[in-house]
């Protein structure tokens, strides 16, 4: 076949470069990180604060330990300075919140010694997390309900 249309060669050629130079791709502000043997608390900043580099004001990601089993959650309200990590084993339902930080200080946040941010409260006693309406929306809109009490 024989083509000598200028506009078919033009068009042939602009459709090849779509997909290198193309719209680009949507924002990810929620990462399932799926089975690890280890994911420690320097890894688990790194992750957020990968997250925190882009614009969501709402980031999050899951986990899960293949020994001990057990499920994690995390996510964080930028804007607002709150943020949950949820644990969930056979047996418990660890919870761990910090409130009162900034963007920046997750992205300055020193990964070698876990999460250091703004106020910290906790409960391994299995008690229900008070967790903030906007993380809420955010984990039931990324399909995470089980998570939550």
């Amino acid at each position: 076949m024989h083509y000598s249309r200028p506009s078919f060669f033009i068009a042939v050629a602009l459709a090849a470069l779509v997909p290198l130079g193309g719209a680009p791709a949507a924002e990810t502000c929620f990462r399932n990180i799926g089975t690890k043997s280890r994911f420690g608390s320097d890894e688990q900043v790194q992750t957020l604060q990968a997250l925190a580099k882009g614009k969501c004001p709402i980031v999050g990601f899951t986990f899960k330990l293949s020994q001990p089993t057990r499920s994690t959650l995390v996510v964080a309200d930028l804007e607002k300075g709150e943020m949950l990590r949820l644990k969930i084993d056979p047996t418990n339902r660890p919870w761990e919140m910090w409130t009162g930080f900034t963007r920046d200080e997750v992205l300055e946040d020193d990964p070698s010694d876990g999460f250091d941010l703004g106020k910290f409260t906790s409960s391994s006693s299995g008690a229900s997390p008070a967790v903030p309406d906007r993380i809420s929306a955010f984990v039931k809109t990324n399909k995470m309900q089980g998570f939550l009490p």
